[in-house]
């Protein structure tokens, strides 16, 4: 039975713990202002936004804080600390509240990636994505990397009989199914990719000579000139065309 000693350390631990990821997700609430407030520059934005999200996302993992932890920590404050910010920048009551609103969506939309990167920490290692923030750089990346590694594990074969439910869009009754139905339809979609793939890779030479030759026999009044090879064989027909009606001693008069 734990003492009234062990109690206290474990809530002083819980404290710190708790102060270490509210200052380590302080480089997120501006990011998050700025993705909430300023749509005209919304792409430059979301880039730092997402970079501020896989630092604060390599932190944790580095400290060997769980991500369930910074989740719940940015999911309970971060869209009040985004609103305080508009406060200080002038916003009105009206403004603030669609602000938080706002970033609170965005903080919500960050449970399913940080989800699958906490079950790939958990079933695996922490160090596999560290190596995609490392190698690649970008959060995207690292939630597309855990997100597959995650489907792997859902359609693992070793699931198979699982039984799986669900409303079809329009109904009302609901369907049941195994992983194994899913898988086979699964595995049956990438083979269609993967054939659609390799006839596109063997075939878009002669589909782009075809579009080349309709072009060529209908011009429309305009010269090809999307490539430097287009612009060099127009160059060399004018060359031609002078060439046919001048004497060399005109030509050096005209280029002279």
């Amino acid at each position: 039975m734990a003492t009234k000693t062990d109690r206290a350390r474990s809530q002083t631990r819980t404290t710190k713990l708790l102060e270490s990821i509210q200052t380590a997700s302080n480089a997120l609430v501006m990011p998050l202002f700025e993705l909430c407030t300023k749509v005209p520059e919304a792409q430059r934005i979301s880039a730092t936004w997402n970079a501020s999200v896989l630092t604060f996302v390599v932190w944790a993992l580095e400290q060997e804080v769980a991500i369930s932890a910074i989740y719940s920590v940015i999911a309970e404050t971060l869209a009040q600390r985004v609103a305080n910010v508009g406060r200080e920048n002038g916003l009105g009551a009206e403004e603030i509240t669609a602000l938080r609103e706002r970033a609170d969506n965005t903080v919500s939309q960050l449970n399913g990636p940080f989800w699958t990167v906490a079950l790939t920490v958990e079933l695996e290692t922490a160090k596999h994505i560290l190596a995609v923030a490392d190698e690649d750089g970008t959060w995207s990346a690292v939630r597309g990397f855990a997100r597959s590694r995650v489907e792997s594990l859902a359609f693992d074969p070793s699931r198979g009989k699982t039984l799986v439910h669900y409303t079809p869009k329009g109904s009302a009754k609901e369907v049941s199914f195994s992983v194994a139905d899913a898988i086979a339809s699964r595995s049956a979609h990438s083979e269609a990719v993967a054939l659609a793939d390799s006839i596109k890779a063997e075939n878009s030479a002669r589909w782009s000579a075809v579009s080349r030759r309709f072009r060529a026999d209908n011009p429309a009044g305009m010269l090809d000139k999307r490539t430097q090879a287009d612009r060099d064989k127009e160059y060399a027909s004018v060359g031609e065309a002078i060439m046919a009606k001048h004497s060399p001693e005109q030509i050096a008069k005209l280029v002279s």
